[in-house]
């Protein structure tokens, strides 16, 4: 079975049956080709003893928080206001409080401020090791640079993100040409705790080649050797990731 994605009322209709019997377990998606999805039943691929098990969530607020629980632990800190990161879950805030506080009398999750901040915040219990050794400047964390997808889990709350890293971001795809501020496909590019800019990198892969339309520090940004080679260093890795073999400047 397949869902073309072609957008008149029928189809519209058979994508919402499929995408229904996948959120129900009934299918898989098998593959994509482009935006075309093919579907096939989960029965063939997967155990009896999976499917067939009891559902480890007795309840909808056990559901909730579990699903809670996995947003978390995807953005790795999230406060308690209404969040984008909790997009698609049944909450409001009084449910939202009541379902982190459950949380953390279970020991599964971790309360913790932000200096300047009157929100709390919250992390996974298995990540308190880390937190504290962050807190006490022992980590042994070396900074990297990474050029982050615009659906990348730390960039889910924009909010958050401009609240503890004073970084504004769009994801411009749906913005009209003439009205766009940057790119495209512009990536916010993190280097070791702070955001440093954005790039868009579009690959020619009929050459073979990464070419960098656009880069943009944020105000305040030092341009030394340091951030120089670690930029030279993420476009070599990011050009591999995209099947080219090297990548040229802006152009």
């Amino acid at each position: 079975m397949h869902w073309s994605g072609d957008w008149d009322k029928k189809s519209a209709a058979a994508r919402s049956v499929l995408e229904q019997l996948y959120t129900d377990g009934e299918l898989i998606i098998h593959h994509k080709k482009g935006s075309r999805k093919f579907y096939d039943l989960t029965k063939k691929y997967l155990p009896t003893s999976i499917l067939e098990a009891e559902n480890p969530c007795k309840d909808e607020e056990s559901f909730i928080c579990w699903r809670v629980l996995r947003r978390i632990g995807a953005i790795g800190l999230l406060w308690d206001k209404n969040s984008t990161a909790l997009l698609g879950i049944n909450i409001n805030a009084e449910t939202r409080k009541k379902i982190l506080l459950r949380l953390t009398n279970e020991g599964k999750i971790c309360p913790v401020m932000v200096e300047g901040l009157k929100t709390a915040f919250y992390y996974l219990s298995s990540d308190d090791s880390l937190m504290r050794q962050v807190l006490e400047g022992s980590a042994d964390i070396k900074p990297r640079m990474s050029f982050l997808a615009p659906l990348d889990p730390l960039m889910w709350d924009k909010a958050l993100i401009l609240a503890l890293w004073d970084y504004q971001y769009s994801w411009e795809i749906y913005t009209p040409a003439v009205k766009r501020k940057y790119g495209y496909y512009t990536l916010p590019i993190l280097f070791g705790e702070q955001f440093v800019g954005r790039i868009e990198a579009i690959p020619d892969r009929k050459n073979k080649i990464l070419c960098v339309k656009g880069l943009w520090w944020e105000q305040g940004i030092r341009k030394t050797k340091k951030l120089d080679a670690a930029l030279q260093r993420t476009l070599k890795v990011f050009s591999k990731f995209n099947d080219c073999d090297c990548f040229t400047g802006i152009c």
